[in-house]
């Protein structure tokens, strides 16, 4: 053996020995750590039951440290997961975490259950310090009995969170009594109902707190047991791990003269696996490299997915009600001077036709709005009775034609409420509209509006198909019909009833359904509103308006509109120029005086906003008088009326155009 040898030798023996040294004081370390944890865990778990025990003093309080609890379980929790990774195949310790969630879980239960009991405690005082006052009611005679068992309810509601048993029986009792009392004075009526009310509260959720508290105790019991058991294995590990750093130790110096003998080839494939691990790092690098291009190329193309469907229904949008304005408005011209009944009735047809395909339009955009999370909820003050009249008599005519008995019951409505009143007439139309479909010749629809307690409650109630108890829990589910022969049948996407339960969702409440096959279907919903400011009434007429010697530019591309435009602006005494895109608007108003620009959007060569930006351009660099320009376009998305008017145009007029609504605004700008 020779001195190169020997020093190899020496290397493996010493290396060895250290390594064996090393490994040692690393298993003591790790059980170290492992008792240093259990001390922890026992020290923690003392933490918690101090909090314990005050929640089980929470009968007593009003201010219990519901958040020192939750954090000692927190706490614990994170000692618990130490362990789980040091062992994970120990099923007890994945338990006794599960029970710690519970009881945190429970603890919010309790915590909701105290201050519920604790408010409405409060509150009941407030009430009753009237009642009981000396100088209020003193001689009624019908006070007597109610002014006594006020006391004892009050009295009887600071000792309920004693949780005794026979305190609830007793509270039970005194509601049931002040239940019976006539009382003939309004106001003291109103006190006795809210009265009732909030006891009725403080027992059941006094009741609440003290079910969980014995829940949340429950669950502390089998947790200790849990970690008993734990510690118990884990004792047994330590003993265990301690055994085997002795046999190993042995083991390793018998080993080391094996190792000698065996250490040149072990060099070798060392150095072997060296060059192996580089290789294969390299290759996993490459891997990882190409999986992260993958991965965001697969990004890139879900955003440009989606920025493809967004602008894929915005053109939809554009281009359906492009057409659509031409065709409504040269049908309500029709209209107007048609005499002869069958042709009457055939306009009647395409008209509706139109406005279902517009209806299905925005169908479709509402539910694209829903699945993208962009749907607003724009709250305005209203008049419940005016804004539900109208939506009852905009169905009058097909109630009539179904000889359906169409009855509207209204209750408690105030003047004035603060809600989305389009969003809510959205759902009722939706309702409505189903409910007429659905409902046979000769039979009844209700619709019951109510209003109580901050919450407007909607009702609507058909004697129609009904609908089978298993298709209800799927009913809201989009493109949704009970069967392909409900829509060869009745027609229709499937989205009414989705697109109204996410408006309702979104106002704060939530839509539901009972129904019954051959009997009918209710559908019903409520949703927080708040009593709005006074709306004054306006006059809803046309006024006719004289609008002289002033002249429109009308900015339009398409020869259906223009032709519509032309009757309609003739109809309204007004002079007016056509130009075909953006370039030919900008020429001519360089060219020729306006008094106002009714532009479109989407036209070839130059778009409405490139042209209004010019014309603004040449007016500031010329020095002319702002010149009002309207936008007349079938953009109709979120954002589009916001796009314009920051873009310089004055308004922002939708198609299909309402007449009434142009002659508003050219009333307005043209000082009419």
């Amino acid at each position: 053996m020779n001195s190169k040898q020997i020093k190899i030798l020496v290397l493996v023996l010493s290396t060895i020995f250290i390594l064996s040294l090393l490994n040692s004081f690393l298993n003591n370390k790790q059980d170290e750590k492992l008792l240093n944890t259990q001390i922890e865990i026992s020290q923690n778990r003392l933490i918690k039951k101090d909090a314990t025990l005050e929640l089980n003093n929470a009968y007593r309080s009003s201010f219990i440290n519901y958040d020192k609890l939750l954090r000692a379980n927190q706490t614990l929790l994170q000692d618990i997961q130490r362990l789980a990774i040091k062992y994970p195949e120990q099923l007890k310790i994945k338990k006794l975490k599960e029970t710690l969630f519970k009881q945190n879980q429970n603890v919010d239960l309790i915590k909701r259950a105290n201050s519920i009991v604790t408010n409405s405690l409060y509150y009941i005082t407030y009430l009753s310090s009237k009642v009981l006052s000396d100088t209020i009611y003193q001689n009624k005679q019908e006070i007597i009995e109610l002014r006594k068992l006020t006391r004892n309810l009050v009295n009887l509601s600071y000792n309920i969170k004693l949780a005794d048993k026979s305190i609830f029986q007793k509270y039970k009792k005194t509601i049931d009594k002040l239940k019976k009392i006539k009382i003939t004075n309004p106001e003291l009526s109103d006190y006795q109902q809210k009265l009732i009310s909030h006891t009725t509260t403080i027992l059941k959720y006094a009741k609440s707190m003290h079910q969980n508290i014995d829940i949340f105790n429950n669950l502390e019991q089998k947790s200790n047991d849990i970690y008993l058991k734990i510690k118990e294995e884990l004792v047994n590990k330590h003993l265990e791990a301690k055994q085997n750093i002795e046999f190993m130790q042995i083991t390793l110096i018998v080993l080391m003269f094996i190792f000698v003998m065996l250490i040149a080839r072990f060099l070798k494939l060392e150095n072997n696996y060296k060059k192996d691990l580089e290789e294969l790092n390299e290759t996993q690098k490459s891997t990882i490299e190409e999986q992260t291009k993958i991965a965001n190329s697969q990004r890139d193309k879900a955003l440009e997915a989606v920025k493809s469907k967004d602008i894929f229904l915005a053109n939809m949008s554009h281009e359906i009600r492009t057409p659509l304005n031409a065709i409504i408005g040269f049908i309500e011209l029709l209209r107007e001077n048609e005499q002869d009944k069958t042709k009457q009735n055939y306009l009647k047809i395409i008209n509706s036709s139109s406005k279902n395909l517009l209806e299905i339009i925005n169908d479709i955009l509402d539910f694209s709005k829903i699945e993208s999370g962009k749907l607003e909820i724009d709250k305005i003050d209203f008049n419940p009775t005016d804004e539900f009249d109208l939506t009852q008599k905009l169905f009058q005519a097909r109630f009539k034609e179904k000889n359906i008995e169409f009855k509207v019951t209204y209750k408690n409505l105030p003047n004035s409420l603060n809600g989305d009143i389009l969003r809510i007439k959205q759902v009722i139309n939706n309702l409505l509209s189903n409910a007429i479909k659905f409902t046979p010749n000769s039979k009844k629809i209700y619709l019951d509006i109510e209003y109580k307690n901050n919450n407007l409650f909607v009702n609507i109630k058909d004697q129609g198909i009904g609908i089978s108890k298993e298709y209800q829990d799927k009913i809201f589910d989009a493109f949704s019909q009970e069967d392909s022969s409900t829509t060869r049948k009745y027609g229709g996407t499937g989205l009414g009833l989705t697109i109204s339960y996410n408006l309702v969702k979104a106002m704060g409440g939530e839509l539901k359904v009972k129904s019954e096959v051959g009997i009918g279907s209710e559908f019903y919903f409520s949703i927080p509103a708040e009593i709005g400011k006074e709306i004054k009434k306006e006059n809803s007429d046309i006024k006719e308006l004289n609008f002289g010697d002033k002249k429109i530019l009308l900015v339009e591309d398409n020869k259906a509109n223009q032709a519509f435009m032309k009757v309609l602006l003739k109809k309204l005494n007004l002079n007016f120029d056509i130009a075909n895109d953006g370039v030919e608007a900008v020429e001519k108003f360089k060219s020729d005086t306006c008094d106002l620009i009714l532009m479109d959007e989407n036209m070839p060569n130059m778009n409405g906003i490139e042209a209004t930006r010019q014309i603004r351009e040449y007016e500031k660099q010329n020095s002319l008088t702002h010149t009002p320009i309207i936008a007349l376009t079938a953009n109709a998305l979120k954002g589009d009326r916001e796009r314009f008017l920051k873009a310089g145009l004055d308004e922002y007029l939708t198609k299909p155009l309402n007449r009434k609504k142009l002659s508003e605004v050219l009333g307005e700008f043209l000082g009419c």
